[in-house]
């Protein structure tokens, strides 16, 4: 009965201990955006509220600190920055990030009032995305432009590499030709495009009008009419042997 008598306000007393002894309320350290590219910006904001009451005297300034701010300030010799507190504990800043600070996690920890805050906030800095490549195809209207442009700089498929994806020297590839230009009006005569053509073999992918059975021989009229008349030259000096 005693031991009865002893346990029931020991149980009362547990009670009233888990029923009143709730967690006190911190202080508070947000990051927005939680992840940014190099040299990029954020918010950082909070309050110095402990148990709804300012830790620090307020108005005033917290000191936010951080290796990710290394350059925009300083604090004990890492890097830190200072936001103004209003007359409720809260407070925000904004800030570029330097573009010293590279791909990381960093933590933002504050101090207000001469002591530490007791929170961190995480900040996550990632590589700047690649800048999206210029289609320079799209300043030519036919393939032979560009192709014009590749020839005179040699260098600009390094420095556009969209202009000859394949690297196999031909430019923008899935652009429009304009129509062959018929070459072969130039000349008078097939041995006159022909001496040009065995002077300038690659003439005839540049002009395939020039050559279109690519059999060497200049295309065209020209190639035609002059073998009509070898051939009938031949039946002329036939004629003349059987006569």
């Amino acid at each position: 009965m005693k031991l009865a008598k002893i346990l029931v306000p020991l149980a009362a007393i547990v009670t009233l201990t888990l029923t009143w002894s709730t967690p006190a309320s911190a202080a508070t350290i947000n990051v927005s955006p939680s992840t940014v590219a190099v040299g990029g910006q954020v918010t950082v904001s909070g309050d110095v509220l402990a148990n709804g009451q300012p830790g620090c005297e307020v108005p005033g300034d917290v000191t936010l600190i951080s290796p990710a701010l290394q350059g925009l300030g300083q604090f004990a010799g890492v890097g830190a920055i200072t936001a103004p507190a209003d007359s409720s504990g809260n407070f925000s800043v904004t800030a570029t990030l330097p573009g010293t600070t590279g791909p990381g996690t960093y933590e933002i920890t504050g101090r207000c009032g001469g002591g530490n805050l007791g929170v961190s906030a995480t900040l996550t800095v990632v590589a700047p995305a690649s800048p999206a490549q210029q289609d320079v195809c799209a300043e030519f209207q036919f393939q032979e432009d560009a192709q014009a442009a590749l020839d005179a700089d040699p260098g600009l498929a390094q420095r556009q590499p969209l202009i000859d994806e394949d690297h196999d020297g031909i430019a923008c590839e899935d652009l429009p030709s304009r129509a062959p230009q018929d070459v072969c009006a130039d000349f008078n005569s097939q041995e006159d495009a022909q001496a040009v053509l065995d002077a300038d073999p690659g003439l005839a992918q540049r002009q395939p009008l020039f050559d279109v059975d690519m059999d060497g021989i200049e295309a065209g009229d020209l190639e035609t009419m002059t073998t009509r008349a070898r051939e009938a030259l031949l039946r002329a000096g036939t004629k003349r042997v059987d006569s």
